[in-house]
């Protein structure tokens, strides 16, 4: 019974996860009808539990983990949310199990590249709309600025400022991954899941997230460049 209760949690947060990340539109309020829906505030509140909660496997808060990862690229704004916030920083510390920290790295490099297409989408709007603009001056027909799209509200679009505000507030904990050489003691050195979840590998996947940090400009290189070289070093690299 144990066992199938644990395996209707995976199911249930794999459910969430998805909704959170395609589903924005179905979770809003619906002004049509008077029945209830269930805000992104609510489903972040039902994953912050589970990952907190005291008798849940290891698999449960990783499902969890994963589920806050795809809020955050869905809607940056719950980053400022603290039970979030208190939920990655746990995962990003160096005595948090090895698939804790491969998850809460993957979410952050999830999180940098879907800013990155969104700002290259952005970039790409604002170059049509530009010369549109020009090609209606030269025919001397519309009004200057006609096309473009201006934010008529303090802060809008501010989700880039969102993750890279978060990364920063993380990032010595970001690099303190990319050098962790911790292993899970209660794991066979032979085991194939010790193969996969490695402290090498979580090194990796750090390295990953610092080259997407700094290819964003999101930290300055020179904040990186001790870690970068102790890197080199490594045997597993």
């Amino acid at each position: 019974m144990h066992e199938h209760v644990r395996k209707c949690h995976h199911r249930f947060l794999f459910i969430v996860g998805q909704l959170v990340r395609h589903g924005g539109g179905i979770l809003q309020g619906n002004t049509l009808t008077d029945s209830p829906t269930t805000d992104n505030k609510q489903l972040l509140a039902i994953l912050v539990s589970f990952y907190n909660m005291p008798k849940g496997s290891l698999r449960v808060k990783e499902k969890a983990l994963e589920g806050l990862g795809l809020l955050f690229v869905a809607h940056p704004a719950a980053l400022l949310e603290p039970a979030a916030v208190a939920a990655m920083q746990q995962a990003l510390q160096a005595s948090a199990p090895i698939p804790l920290k491969l998850k809460v790295l993957s979410n952050l490099l999830e999180l940098l590249k879907s800013e990155e297409e969104g700002l290259k989408v952005k970039q790409e709007e604002t170059s049509e709309a530009l010369q549109q603009q020009a090609e209606v001056g030269e025919r001397g027909t519309g009004e200057p600025g006609a096309g473009l799209v201006v934010p008529v509200q303090n802060g809008e679009g501010d989700s880039l400022n969102l993750s890279a505000g978060f990364i920063q507030s993380n990032w010595e904990a970001v690099k303190a991954l990319a050098l962790d050489t911790t292993v899970e003691l209660h794991q066979q050195p032979t085991s194939p899941l010790h193969d996969i979840q490695s402290a090498a590998q979580v090194r990796r996947r750090a390295l990953e997230v610092m080259e997407a940090v700094l290819r964003g400009g999101v930290m300055p290189p020179f904040s990186a460049v001790s870690t970068l070289f102790a890197l080199t070093t490594d045997p597993h690299r």
